[in-house]
């Protein structure tokens, strides 16, 4: 009796901490929350402006910041967590190319509930991130989203979404920032 549930015992816990290897991402993992605070931080210490081109349901405005809150700035990256375990398991790479020093690299979400769905990551020979691109969406039952963000290195970012709700009307949005160098 004892054997038998050692046993059972035993085989469980293969079953439980095998992972299949066709789920096994095994390109190098970025921390793209690291990279982003990394991103504020830099340019919190620097004098650096943007342009801000907005459309939100139609309505367009053009503004020039002079200084700008960062964290405030790149909150929606910020908000791309995803753990070292989870981009191992959950992500699968769907594309890779090495294009004039720079590796690009497609990975796509595997589990249907992940919110991140696509992640393009362009990074340098030293690994470093020079340009990361985000294809995100979230389900609930009052509302759906999806927002497409893109964000490249002194040089600026977009992010394109929409949000459909059950009781409010939807909302379309386009932010495209241009990172401009104080003088």
């Amino acid at each position: 009796m004892k054997n038998a549930l050692a046993i059972a015992i035993v085989v469980l816990f293969c079953e439980c901490s095998s992972t299949n290897s066709s789920y096994v991402n095994s390109t190098s993992y970025n921390d793209i929350e690291a990279f982003v605070q990394a991103e504020i931080m830099r340019m919190d210490s620097q004098d650096i402006s943007l342009l801000r081109f907005t459309d939100w349901n139609g309505i367009a405005t053009t503004d020039t910041a002079i200084q700008v809150d960062w964290k405030n700035e790149l909150a929606l990256f910020a908000d791309v967590k995803i753990p070292k375990a989870v981009w191992r398991t959950d992500f699968e790479l769907i594309d890779s190319s090495n294009e004039q020093g720079q590796i690009i690299r497609s990975l796509g979400a595997l589990q249907p509930n992940q919110e991140v769905r696509l992640l393009r990551i362009t990074t340098n020979k030293n690994n470093q991130i020079e340009r990361l691109e985000v294809e995100m969406r979230s389900m609930s039952r009052l509302s759906n989203s999806k927002r497409k963000m893109s964000y490249t290195v002194d040089k600026g970012y977009t992010i394109v979404g929409n949000r459909k709700t059950k009781f409010l009307k939807d909302e379309n949005y386009k932010i495209v920032c241009q990172i401009l160098n104080s003088q």
